[in-house]
């Protein structure tokens, strides 16, 4: 009898725990309706919460993009390398003051012949002749390009540069202000002629591609030609790793790709009262040369001044284009039947590829003025072979029959080309 009521005593004891644990307040109070968590702060702080107050639990997150690129790699080594990288990248800057080669043409035309034969002066006058006859007490004299000044160019070159373990990156473009030239060939009197006679420029032609006393095109009221070119480029070559590492002089091989563009342009336009013409005549040519590069970069460094050398070559190719049009050579009369010109406008284009190989040559030296500032002072030499030039492009020839159109057409001949000058810049280390 005691043993059973101790067991009933015991089970209503243990069933009436719980119930009184659910009913009264603990610690923090009775719980609202929501719970989700306990309250801000230390969890057994007496504090009154009000009702209907919803708990947040304490969450730490880091906001990371749907797509997770390799900036957002979790190997710390890798990102430690592609920081290393950039910050050893630098970019340079550079203003170009350069010269080109004058024009290879000494004057314009061909060489007249003379009677009796003897060997002719350029620089003497001659009859002013053309189809229709000769022009009394009227003297003609050759047009030179020497006086063409192809001399102090501006441009702008910028250069990128990334190094590797293996080798560094360079990137760089080039472009020229526009080079022009105006010369001017006006008419005058000859004193030291016969009764003063006047004296004005004038284009020798060959008669059916043979010298010519008659054949020439005359301008009494003087002529203007306008020389002119434009020069752009870009090259990306890798910067191999030293072959003399530790030496005072390291050697680094070079191996890239080279483009470059030349376009140049000759327009001729004068006025002949006699014949009642203007006459013009326009040469354009267009080079874009390109091809592998290759060459090396020796440099000598101390901790304030870089000194430098570096010589490379372009196995080129040179895809050129060319067009030479005339207006009005001979006359400029309207046929009255068709009402069209007699002798209507006349064009001639052309292209052709061959092989251009270019060398450049550079040195150049680099000041340190601080950690991430150099200054950057150099001269350069970049000569190209097969290119087309637009004074060169010309035929300068006529017809045999009187009323023939001219038949000044185009040649697409091949030379050399240069340019040199200086650069100064800046080089700043990222």
């Amino acid at each position: 009898m005691p043993r059973r009521l101790a067991l009933r005593l015991l089970i209503a004891w243990l069933a009436w725990i719980p119930m009184v644990s659910a009913q009264g307040p603990g610690p923090q109070g009775y719980p609202g309706p929501g719970f989700q968590g306990m309250a801000p702060g230390n969890p057994y702080a007496r504090q009154s919460v009000p009702n209907g107050y919803q708990l947040q639990p304490t969450l730490y997150e880091q906001l990371l993009p749907a797509s997770r690129a390799s900036a957002f790699d979790t190997d710390p080594i890798e990102d430690l390398g592609i920081a290393e990288t950039l910050s050893q990248s630098w970019f340079r800057t550079e203003y170009l003051w350069l010269n080109y080669k004058n024009p290879s043409r000494q004057f314009l035309g061909v060489a007249p012949l003379v009677v009796p034969p003897r060997t002719f002066d350029p620089k003497s006058f001659f009859p002013a002749v053309n189809r229709v006859g000769a022009r009394v007490f009227q003297q003609g004299y050759l047009a030179f390009l020497d006086g063409a000044q192809n001399r102090d160019n501006s441009g702008l070159r910028l250069t990128m540069g990334i190094p590797t373990e293996l080798f560094t990156f360079e990137a760089s473009a080039f472009a020229m202000g526009e080079s022009v030239s105006n010369l001017r060939f006006p008419t005058f009197v000859n004193v030291n002629s016969i009764l003063g006679s006047s004296a004005y420029p004038a284009i020798p032609l060959l008669r059916d591609g043979l010298p010519s006393v008659q054949d020439a095109i005359l301008f009494d009221q003087g002529m203007d030609v306008k020389l002119s070119s434009n020069l752009q480029g870009t090259d990306f070559k890798f910067v191999m790793g030293a072959l003399t590492p530790n030496a005072a002089t390291e050697v680094a091989p070079i191996l890239g790709f080279n483009y470059i563009h030349y376009s140049n342009q000759m327009l001729i336009r004068g006025g002949d009262i006699t014949s009642d013409t203007v006459h013009r005549i326009e040469s354009r040519s267009n080079n874009n040369i390109f091809g592998p590069e290759m060459g090396l970069r020796m440099e000598t460094r101390s901790r304030w001044v870089t000194l430098g050398f570096e010589p490379k070559f372009t196995f080129g190719i040179n895809r050129m284009s060319n067009h030479v049009n005339t207006s009005q050579i001979f006359t400029s009369a309207i046929d009255p039947v068709t009402l069209l010109p007699v002798e209507p406008d006349r064009g001639e284009k052309g292209t052709l590829t061959r092989f251009a190989p270019v060398v450049d040559l550079n040195t150049y030296a680099r000041i340190r003025f601080s950690e991430n500032l150099h200054l950057s002072l150099g001269y350069q030499f970049m000569a190209m072979a097969g290119m087309s030039l637009a004074e060169e492009n010309v035929v300068w020839n006529s017809s045999s029959v009187l009323a023939a159109p001219p038949q000044i057409g185009l040649k697409q001949t091949r030379q050399e080309f240069w340019m040199q000058g200086i650069n100064i810049g800046l080089n700043y280390q990222f």
